[in-house]
């Protein structure tokens, strides 16, 4: 039995990545009295950690993303057949 293969919008794995990441920052680092940065301090370090490269990324999340990929390629290709294949049947041109 292999990891279930899961399916999501782009918005929506961005949400869970930021949400786990946040999380993630709040564990390792918690808030304490001598902490007085801002608000935008804050989400600019937490955005930056989000899309800071992974050294180590976990095997997991490694098979998902290629699978996300191989899910965009085929839907890409698909579209475009569909595309050529609705013009060629109402006679419209290729673009």
């Amino acid at each position: 039995m292999g990891t279930p293969m899961v399916f999501c919008s782009k918005s929506t794995c961005l949400f869970i990545i930021l949400q786990h990441v946040i999380m993630h920052h709040h564990v390792a680092h918690p808030p304490g009295p001598e902490q007085s940065q801002g608000v935008i301090d804050n989400l600019s370090d937490t955005l930056l950690n989000a899309f800071a490269r992974v050294r180590k990324p976990d095997e997991r999340f490694l098979v998902m993303r290629e699978n996300v990929d191989k899910f965009e390629e085929s839907l890409s290709t698909s579209e475009r057949l569909w595309n050529r294949a609705r013009s060629r049947t109402t006679g419209e041109s290729c673009l």
